[in-house]
């Protein structure tokens, strides 16, 4: 494997190719998508496995312009928190070419001036097809094909229906068949969530037949897992034995968020220098992992404390529908019925929190269980 450049623990997305590890094949993918000129491209994965990281290292790579809107940045589900973020980056792909800025000033109620693009929310506010119209016929103009991402794309649900509400099916689909010289590529961590959206295969979606393509980004597995963190520990100068490495991967499995966040740890203890106990920091790290990913669930938790406690009980790994509804109903001392064990087991499918398998369910994320069963024990004590 190619030496990376840079440290392969740093918590923040990777930008480069040259940073990225042990993603050939889907780089290889989304290039030949957007050398195809793709109409559609969706890139699915569960969380911390590395999506965003591909597609920012893939896109600068490809030495051209495009428009990254991360929707995690979306203060609120309105178009005022959307058009904030798309304005930060139509300001960061300016300085790419004067015509783009030809383009926008052409659009009502958008503004060009020396401190850049901004857009007015008066009575004169511009429609988001009118701004993707302008960025299409520059790139028309500049003769390339223009990657527009919406990064955890699940998020544009919130949008869709009501009153005075934006439904980004229909945006989407306008841009598919009349913007040719761009392309859509949505990043979901919500897997189920996003493909209901959408809705391909639905004959009610504006989106319904429409082709696209697909970019699954998996986990690693034990051997890359094992590289990642031997070429993590081997840039910072750390000696780390196998037993250590074994450990961790057991433990994390081979989603590399959460090998890098226990890499970043690893390292700012072992330079503290005053002795490290490899248990007690792999149980450590491992807890602050938990802690986090807690937080992460409380929305969920929101919803139902039954989703939370069937991710609970997946913490001894697998188990079958019958072992689930016993231990459930055990926990909660309630009979739950199977009509309501199904949609409750289908939306933790479909937010990508637990998969189907050929005997059972288990959890994606080693920590999810974990971070459950934290929940419900502060909850309930």
């Amino acid at each position: 494997m190619t030496p990376l450049l840079g440290d392969p623990f740093s918590q923040a997305p990777k930008t480069s190719i040259e940073s990225l590890f042990d993603r050939e094949a889907e780089l290889e993918a989304l290039k030949n998508a957007l050398r195809r000129k793709s109409r559609m491209v969706l890139v699915l994965g569960v969380r911390r496995v590395g999506k965003t990281s591909l597609l920012k290292a893939g896109l600068n790579s490809m030495k051209t312009p495009y428009v990254f809107l991360d929707l995690r940045a979306l203060a609120s589900y309105d178009d005022k928190s959307l058009y904030s973020i798309l304005v930060d980056e139509l300001n960061r792909v300016m300085p790419f070419g004067k015509r783009l800025l030809e383009q926008l000033k052409k659009v009502k109620g958008v503004s060009v001036g020396v401190e850049g693009v901004s857009i007015s929310f008066a009575k004169d506010k511009p429609g988001l097809v009118s701004i993707f119209r302008a960025l299409d016929r520059w790139a028309s103009q500049e003769k390339f094909c223009l990657p527009v991402v919406f990064d955890e794309a699940q998020e544009l649900r919130f949008f869709q229906g009501g009153r005075r509400r934006f439904d980004f099916r229909r945006f989407l689909a306008y841009s598919y068949d009349n913007l040719q010289n761009i392309t859509l590529i949505l990043s979901g961590s919500e897997v189920g969530l996003l493909l209901r959206l959408l809705g391909f295969d639905d004959p009610k979606s504006p989106l319904f037949g429409r082709h696209y393509e697909r970019i699954v980004v998996e986990r690693l597995d034990r051997a890359g897992a094992y590289e990642f963190l031997r070429l993590g520990f081997e840039h910072h100068g750390i000696e780390v034995g196998e037993e250590v490495l074994r450990q961790v991967v057991e433990r994390l499995d081979g989603i590399i968020g959460w090998l890098a966040h226990f890499g970043a740890e690893a390292v700012r203890e072992y330079r503290r220098g005053s002795g490290v106990n490899i248990i007690e920091l792999i149980q450590e790290i491992e807890s602050k992992a938990v802690a986090l990913c807690a937080s992460e669930l409380e929305e969920v938790a929101k919803r139902s404390t039954l989703y939370i406690a069937i991710l609970a009980e997946l913490k001894d790994g697998e188990k079958k529908w019958s072992e689930l509804k016993s231990a459930l109903e055990k926990r909660l001392k309630r009979v739950v019925s199977n009509p309501q064990l199904a949609n409750l087991l289908n939306t933790l499918s479909q937010l990508s929190l637990i998969e189907k398998t050929a005997s059972g369910y288990r959890a994606l994320d080693p920590l999810v269980p974990e971070a459950a069963e934290l929940l419900l024990s502060r909850r309930w004590r």
